[in-house]
């Protein structure tokens, strides 16, 4: 499963990811399977993390860390098991120092 950050919509990052349940909000007439989920079983790629939002950052963190995460509108966990290969053209460790990216994020 490829996800190409930079054209992610902001508003609908997390829903892209993560799933969103009908209902969740405007627009959302039916529940959606997040690429997260899709990609269990085998690898993500997330060609130019560096232009994933921080929010986006720290939940995308935490699913690292727990393999788990709540789809928007959501009431219980998810699991996904997936391998992770990330890219981008920036350099990182600036952005670490210039507040952009995740250090956390980065170490992982």
């Amino acid at each position: 499963m490829v996800v190409y950050c930079a054209a992610l919509p902001e508003n609908l990052v997390e829903s892209t990811l993560f799933c969103h349940q009908k209902g969740a909000f405007t627009g959302a007439t039916q529940k959606q399977c997040g690429l997260i989920k899709q990609a269990d079983g085998g690898t993500l790629f997330l060609d130019e993390v560096g232009e994933l939002p921080l929010g986006m950052q720290k939940a995308f963190l935490r699913v690292l860390e727990d393999r788990q995460f709540r789809p928007v509108g959501g009431k219980s966990e998810v699991r996904s098991n997936f391998r992770l290969v990330a890219a981008t053209n920036q350099n990182l460790e600036v952005l670490v120092k210039q507040g952009g990216f995740r250090e956390d994020l980065l170490f992982r």
